[in-house]
């Protein structure tokens, strides 16, 4: 299958129904591909930071994972301050941007931001956990899974690939694996400080057990799954 197929199928697998994007010509690829992808719906965004807010919204509602799709150079520039609020919140933004295909790269093409010495991966390195410019189709199977893993990990966050378009209509082979389902619901135990807590709760550790317990739960509790 084209790798816009494979991307797309591997969302699927991950149990995403939607992905934001402004559409452009670096992404193109990606249409007919959506066309044949009922299970997933496009959201088109009228700028590419509104694309990214709501690839985060989503992310925190559904306990997934949000995905965005924009055209890189103006594209990346304009997301930065989305991810940004994802990179602070913990919150998993899984960004894709096209890119000139890898030939044409420094040539001084339209919305090549190669051209005037900008580096969209070293741009978004600041406000993401996992970055990657996908220049061989080979590649893409790797580089996929380790930025969904990346991005999922204990302190959750953004991540970034860049994808030439004539990788875009590559064909890949590989298979696509999903992620384990203790990416989306880590149920982490300090078997220490637990028999240590249960210890002073009951008084067994010395002292006079608490009478009346606050338990202040955060974000982590409703990852878990708990």
């Amino acid at each position: 299958m084209k790798a816009t197929d494979y991307i797309l199928n591997a969302l699927l697998q991950e149990k995403l129904d939607h992905v934001f994007m402004v559409p452009g010509g670096l992404i193109d690829s990606f249409y007919p591909a959506l066309c044949a992808t009922p299970g997933i719906r496009p959201v088109v965004a009228a700028h590419e930071a509104g694309a990214a807010y709501m690839a985060d919204g989503y992310a925190r509602a559904s306990g997934r994972f949000g995905a965005c799709f924009v055209i890189g150079g103006p594209g990346v520039t304009n997301a930065v301050t989305a991810l940004s609020a994802a990179l602070t919140d913990q919150s998993p933004v899984f960004l894709l941007t096209g890119e000139v295909p890898t030939d044409w790269e420094g040539r001084g093409g339209f919305q090549d931001a190669s051209a005037a010495g900008l580096n969209d991966v070293e741009i978004l390195r600041p406000v993401t956990a996992y970055g990657y410019e996908v220049e061989s189709p080979h590649l893409l199977h790797f580089h996929l899974r380790a930025a969904l893993r990346q991005m999922m990990g204990l302190r959750r966050a953004p991540v970034h690939l860049s994808v030439p378009v004539n990788v875009q209509t590559a064909e890949i082979s590989a298979p696509y694996e999903p992620l384990a389902p203790t990416y989306y619901a880590p149920r982490l135990l300090d078997e220490a400080a637990t028999r240590a807590c249960i210890g002073r709760l009951s008084g067994d550790a010395g002292g006079e057990a608490p009478r009346r317990v606050a338990v202040l739960a955060g974000h982590g509790v409703e990852r878990s799954g708990g």
